[in-house]
């Protein structure tokens, strides 16, 4: 007999982050995320009511665009080819 509770589990999104926990999982201040949702540059987000919180897979996805090889132009792996 299989236990429900631990399949159940097994199977559940991450929790979300709030927009504290997103900003220490960045190294940024809450201010620089509340900015970035206004010019629609940061990473993307959900807005649950009033509460706006923050996918982990999300956060790994932002991080993963901004990654560079060098400091002229992009610099991305895509752009040397």
């Amino acid at each position: 007999m299989r236990d429900e509770k631990q399949e159940t589990t097994a199977t559940m999104p991450a929790p979300l982050l709030t927009e504290r926990q997103a900003a220490e999982r960045l190294g940024l201040q809450r201010a620089t995320l509340e900015k970035w949702r206004v010019l629609g540059c940061g990473p993307e987000y959900l807005k649950l009511g009033r509460a706006v919180r923050y996918q982990p897979a999300a956060l790994e996805e932002f991080i993963a665009s901004r990654r560079r090889r060098s400091t002229s132009g992009y610099g991305t792996e895509r752009d040397a080819a």
